[in-house]
């Protein structure tokens, strides 16, 4: 998304829209000349910007976790290519879930 190119009003109608996709359970397949099929929607999202509020977060969005990055290792290119490389490992993705999921986020 790029949300430089956009007014105001249109982002707030994309945020909307992302905003829908992100915690929707279900969504509508179209396929053209076919009958429109409601599916549960296992999609995630990531979505990484340079505005501290890409999105517009309210209370009780419990779909959505924010980061805010430290830019320490900005230009570290070694740092970066260890990363991709920890980061490619067929375990990589279960490893931060299960980090994740042992944090206590209401803190």
């Amino acid at each position: 998304m790029n949300e430089t190119s956009m007014s105001s009003g249109e982002w707030h109608r994309f945020n909307g829209h992302l905003k829908s996709l992100i915690t929707e359970e279900r969504i509508n397949i179209e396929c053209k000349g076919l009958k429109t099929l409601k599916i549960n929607d296992f999609s995630g999202f990531i979505i990484i910007s340079n505005q501290d509020a890409p999105l517009k977060i309210e209370a009780g969005n419990a779909c959505i976790i924010c980061f805010d990055v430290s830019t320490y290792c900005r230009g570290n290119i070694a740092y970066f290519d260890q990363l991709e490389e920890i980061l490619d490992h067929s375990d990589a993705s279960e490893v931060i879930m299960l980090y994740l999921f042992s944090r206590d986020l209401l803190k």
